[in-house]
């Protein structure tokens, strides 16, 4: 409470068998709610709080609301439902946004109703927990407004987070790695390397590695001496081994090119003001016991960026170069990173055929809120 701002509120949540509890947080006042999504407390255990509360999460995180995502075919070790993957018609796609607009709101009714009469500040950070930590919050909708139109977000893997990213917090020094469609055995990026070219124009210092020159190695010996680390390159989850999940890149003769999460707890980045993760399912954790998470954006945060910028599930590559050029432009003009994100995605969703949140929705700030 006493590391927060008067602009800043911090939203906690915490999830058991039979209740939500969620903390509204600000500099001088903490509310407490409790909520059941009307689930009635002598039902069998089907119908408990939390069985009611992970099946409303996959009802938006299930559909395919896109066939043309950034993603790679999955590797062996990756484990993907099949039924995910199969291609869909124009009218399977459109039903499954229809679906998803309605699931949003819904959560919102559910989760977000009953608190934010109390939120008066525009910087909202949200602590999620268990199975919220896989919500896109800035895609939640009251029907008329997404809560992207009304506040610059930032996610917290924990509140005990904030301590360590405001020690963190560095200035913007403008020195830049980019690390762009590198070469693997996986379809390219079509966009990865412009997307990596445009941003590189933005800064005064800048690495740019593309194809067979974005390895590994370079990432790892490059990421301790500057101040901002894009990668824009292909990454995995692995849900049944978190610490095997990583970013493909360019392998050469001293590393196979597969930057597990195990490797990035090993980095020193302690020039990083910011780590950018253009790739697929790049926030994605396993959930453990304590709600400890063990994933790519644990793994940056730990080696020394404050402020980590990743995304929730398949992202389409054009829109997503688009929105990366636009969150720069908006981070280097004096922004906040969660408000240049904000008006990134906003610009994104004003193009007619990135209007859907699956577009803009799934890219989150975790870390630093400034």
């Amino acid at each position: 409470q006493t590391l927060l701002d008067p602009s800043t509120t911090l939203l906690e949540y915490l999830t058991t068998n039979d209740k939500i509890y969620a903390w509204l947080v600000t500099k001088d006042a903490i509310n407490v709610y409790e909520m059941n999504l009307g689930v009635k407390g002598d039902r069998p255990e089907p119908f408990t709080v939390a069985s009611l509360l992970e099946k409303k999460v996959n009802d938006f995180l299930l559909p395919n609301i896109s066939n043309k995502p950034r993603k790679a075919a999955d590797p062996i070790m990756v484990y993907v439902p099949s039924d995910e993957q199969k291609e869909i018609t124009q009218a399977e796609r459109e039903r499954n946004r229809r679906r998803f607009s309605q699931s949003v709101q819904d959560f919102y009714k559910d989760m977000l109703s009953p608190i934010e009469k109390d939120i008066k500040t525009k910087n909202l950070i949200i602590v999620p927990h268990g199975v919220l930590h896989k919500v896109p919050f800035a895609a939640l909708s009251d029907g008329t407004q997404y809560m992207a139109d009304k506040y610059a977000l930032t996610i917290l893997p924990a509140a005990s987070v904030i301590e360590y990213v405001v020690k963190k917090r560095k200035a913007a020094k403008g020195t830049i790695l980019i690390m762009a469609n590198p070469k693997t055995d996986y379809v390219p990026l079509d966009f990865a390397e412009v997307e990596g070219e445009n941003i590189s124009k933005l800064f005064p210092s800048r690495e740019v590695y593309t194809l067979d020159k974005a390895t590994e190695s370079i990432a790892k010996s490059k990421s301790s001496t500057v101040n901002v680390i894009h990668i824009a390159s292909h990454g995995q989850f692995n849900e049944k081994q978190p610490l095997q999940s990583g970013l493909l890149l360019a392998k050469d003769k001293e590393n196979d090119g597969f930057l597990q999460v195990h490797e990035i707890f090993s980095l020193d980045l302690k020039n990083a003001n910011l780590v950018t993760l253009s790739a697929c399912e790049t926030a994605l954790s396993k959930i453990q016991g304590g709600d400890d998470l063990v994933g790519l954006s644990r793994g940056f945060i730990y080696a020394g960026t404050p402020s980590l910028l990743a995304s929730l599930w398949e992202v389409d590559d054009k829109s997503t170069s688009i929105l990366m050029e636009s969150f720069y432009k908006n981070w280097l003009k004096g922004m906040s990173k969660p408000d240049a994100l904000r008006e990134a995605q906003l610009e994104l969703k004003k193009i007619p055929q990135y209007s859907h949140p699956f577009y803009w929705a799934p890219f989150i700030m975790i870390g630093d809120w400034r």
